[in-house]
């Protein structure tokens, strides 16, 4: 990661890991589009959170970063920060299957949905990542461009 800007590296390894890496992912989409192959597409990028009624049986998700694609399909961004690669482990998975859930229920929308994970340094290749994960976006794919 040598080849970060000063500014960005500082705030990417300093106190607020999450919400810096969330910030520059908002501030690069076009390279996130690029990264996943879709940068002729229209796009519409937006967070999305559902807060789940207390007295109710349901859940509530948050998404990180979704891309609402004029192909009529929808790249859930999940944004994580990890100084190595990050390991999506069992009960990850399911919090991941549980986001898709809520948000196909409670946003009504019928698009294809496609994971995709955004992390500085990949993804830990293991069997939950590869029934899950569609598209992959590493820092450098932000920093190429």
């Amino acid at each position: 990661m040598s080849n970060i800007p000063r500014q960005i590296r500082v705030s990417v390894h300093g106190f607020g890991e999450v919400y810096a890496l969330e910030s520059i992912c908002f501030k690069y989409l076009q390279a996130i589009r690029g990264a996943i192959g879709i940068a002729d597409v229209e796009t519409n990028a937006a967070s999305w959170r559902y807060v789940a009624k207390t007295d109710a049986d349901e859940e509530g998700a948050q998404i990180d970063l979704l891309l609402d694609r004029a192909d009529h399909c929808i790249n859930i961004c999940e944004i994580k920060f990890s100084d190595k690669p990050y390991v999506i482990t069992k009960s990850y998975a399911q919090a991941l299957e549980r986001k898709l859930r809520v948000f196909r229920a409670r946003s009504g929308r019928r698009q294809n949905l496609f994971l995709t994970m955004i992390t500085p340094h990949s993804i830990a290749p293991n069997r939950y990542s590869a029934v899950l994960v569609a598209n992959e976006v590493v820092l450098d794919d932000l920093l190429a461009t």
